[in-house]
C-alpha cells in the first residue's frame, strides 16, 4: 500500500522551497558602496631627505635663533621640532614663514645646492627672542 499524501502537502504554495530570497534595495545605486583609498602621503625625493636631515642636524647644534642663510630672499631654522623657511624683507629682517617642504626644494634647488657647497648661518637676535617666546608661553600652557 502506498503512503498516503495529504491534500494539503501536495498544494504547491504549502511546501518549502529550497531557493532562498535575498532583498534587493529599491534603488540599485545603493547597493554599490565605492571605497577609496586613502591618500597617500606626498612623496619626497630621497635628494630632498638627505638634504633637509642634514640641515636639521645642522641647525640643531647651532644656538638658538641661528639661520641657514641659502639665498638673499629666504631662509630656514629649527623652530624646535623642525626645519622652517622664512622669508626675508629688504634689510635682511625675517618677514613670514614658509613651510620647508619639497615644494621649497624646488623652488631653491640651485641656492641650496650652492650653500650646501658654502654653508653660511646668521645668529638672528628676532628669531632667538621670538623662539624663546613661544618655547615659554608652551610651558606655561603645559604647566
Amino acid at each position: 500500500m502506498a503512503p498516503s499524501v495529504s491534500a494539503h502537502a501536495r498544494h504547491p504554495s504549502t511546501q518549502r522551497r529550497s531557493t532562498r530570497q535575498i532583498d534587493a534595495p529599491e534603488d540599485p545605486v545603493q547597493a554599490f558602496i565605492i571605497f577609496r583609498p586613502a591618500p597617500e602621503p606626498a612623496m619626497t625625493s630621497p635628494a630632498f631627505r638627505a638634504f633637509k636631515a642634514n640641515l636639521a642636524m645642522l641647525l640643531r647644534d647651532m644656538p638658538i635663533g641661528t639661520t641657514a642663510d641659502f639665498s638673499d630672499v629666504a631662509v630656514a631654522y629649527w623652530n624646535g621640532t623642525q626645519v622652517a623657511g622664512a622669508y626675508l624683507r629688504d634689510g635682511g629682517r625675517l618677514d613670514e614663514d614658509f613651510e620647508f617642504d619639497e615644494n621649497a626644494w624646488e623652488s631653491w634647488q640651485d641656492e641650496l645646492a650652492g650653500w650646501q657647497a658654502n654653508p653660511t648661518f646668521t645668529e638672528r637676535q628676532e628669531l632667538k627672542a621670538r623662539l624663546q617666546h613661544a618655547a615659554e608661553r608652551a610651558g606655561k600652557r603645559a604647566a
